[in-house]
């Protein structure tokens, strides 16, 4: 440990101000480096923290999706339950496809109240691990509730709370789902306003303030038997999570008989490791390859009911400033190691004459090296352990300055408090400025090689 700071604070006792900007120098080249790699992982665990840290979420639906972002499905579905081992064959690094739909349950009863929820979905087993919601009691969708059309359903721990309590006491209870089966809705007051807990004033009536008109009513009768976490709001409008989910093959209001594959039109699945462009091309080609061209794909991350164009051009958006921002530290990485060449050819200049003493007493070219390389690591240790300790402190600061700005590229600034702090990208900076303090700094040394003490005792005294 003396020997390091003997090695690091050398400049300062020969030539005291040289040495101070030696250091300011190394401070503010580390502090930029390692607040720009900061930022860049800050970003991307930004945006896989508001997709759910799930890679990419991706819908893949019969239809057409225009550029504007909107979609026309096609009827009826070109697609079957086949559709699975299309996605296998064309992305081996996917999870399982679980089929996707809306189901028209607006309100649950349970006893005599009624309690109004914001989504259903009829899926497949597949889609509870697709979405990362992990179970919070109970147990998940099976093959055989699939199989069975059985009348089984899963709910959030919000909603299990509001209904009864908790979400072990939800497990194993019976609820009513009620539909319209012919019905006019219009929700006043945006998406928000249909929520969990809002009791409606009247059984099997809508209500003038809510917009509710229905005009008759049906209800099915579906078991509780999974509870599973309600996801952050960011992550639900995000990936348009549900209240509460059924077995596609269960998921028939008014006990209507849908043919299966009309199921399978649209399915959502996650790939991690691949951008959407990749993914599209992959399923482009492997479509066309069993399909034939007359069938209509349309691919795109995030909500499956909701296409995010916006979203797409986002991501791209924040995939360049990411690469830039990486590319500005490797540039910095570059310059400091330049600066240290400046620093170190200063010093071994002025040392010539006590490197030519210890070459003449058998110090080996190889030592002195190892002396030159010692002192300018030493130095650069000492310099960006300060710039870095700052950057890392002042790393959640600087990323809330940055909150305007995620507004409008459509980041959700609240989602800062999810990410925490990784130290992984402060380590790699200070490793980076080692490795090229220490071979930049050691450059300056090359010449003793060829140059006889006698010279080098002779330069000194020139």
């Amino acid at each position: 440990m003396n020997s390091f700071f003997k090695n690091a604070f050398s400049l300062f006792r020969e030539n005291p101000l040289r040495g101070f900007l030696s250091l300011f120098a190394l401070i503010a080249g580390s502090f930029l480096l390692a607040t720009s790699w900061g930022i860049s992982d800050g970003i991307s665990r930004l945006v896989d923290a508001q997709n759910g840290n799930q890679g990419l979420v991706i819908t893949l639906s019969n239809g057409t999706l225009a550029a504007d972002g909107s979609y026309e499905r096609t009827f009826p579905p070109q697609f079957d339950k086949n559709v699975g081992e299309i996605i296998k064959a064309a992305l081996p690094q996917s999870s399982n496809p679980s089929p996707v739909e809306n189901v028209p349950f607006n309100t649950v009863e349970v006893g005599a109240q009624q309690y109004r929820i914001r989504r259903v979905l009829g899926v497949g087993e597949t889609y509870l691990d697709t979405m990362g919601l992990k179970f919070v009691a109970g147990s998940g969708l099976g093959a055989e509730d699939i199989a069975g059309r059985h009348p089984v359903v899963l709910v959030t721990e919000e909603v299990a709370k509001a209904l009864y309590g908790s979400s072990q006491e939800a497990v194993g209870k019976s609820l009513d789902m009620v539909t319209p089966a012919r019905f006019a809705v219009r929700i006043q007051g945006g998406a928000g306003a249909a929520v969990v807990g809002e009791r409606s004033a009247t059984r099997n009536q809508g209500t003038a303030a809510s917009g509710l008109q229905n005009l008759e009513t049906s209800k099915q009768k579906y078991t509780i038997s999974g509870v599973y976490q309600t996801p952050d709001n960011t992550v639900r409008q995000k990936l348009g999570l549900p209240d509460a989910v059924l077995a596609y093959t269960a998921a028939q209001p008014g006990g209507f008989q849908i043919p299966e594959n009309f199921f399978w039109g649209s399915v959502v699945f996650n790939v991690k490791g691949s951008s959407l462009e990749s993914v599209r091309a992959a399923l482009a080609s492997a479509f066309l390859a069993q399909k034939g061209a007359d069938v209509k794909i349309a691919v795109w991350q995030g909500n499956p009911q909701n296409p995010d164009v916006k979203g797409e051009d986002t991501a791209k958006a924040l995939r360049s400033l990411v690469a830039m921002i990486t590319a500005l530290g490797l540039i910095l990485v570059l310059v400091s190691g330049v600066g240290m060449y400046g620093i170190m050819t200063v010093e071994v200049a002025g040392r010539s004459r006590q490197y030519g003493i210890r070459r003449a007493l058998g110090t080996s070219v190889a030592q002195i090296f190892g002396l030159v390389a010692k002192q300018s690591v030493s130095l650069a240790a000492f310099g960006s352990v300060i710039g870095i300790v700052l950057a890392a402190l002042l790393s959640g600061l600087l990323l809330g300055q940055l909150t305007p700005w995620f507004k409008l590229v459509g980041l959700r600034a609240e989602t800062l408090s999810l990410i925490g702090f990784n130290p992984l990208p402060y380590l790699e900076a200070l490793v980076a400025l080692l490795v090229a303090s220490g071979v930049f700094g050691v450059l300056p040394a090359l010449r003793l090689r060829k140059t006889e003490p006698i010279a080098l005792l002779r330069e000194d005294a020139t």
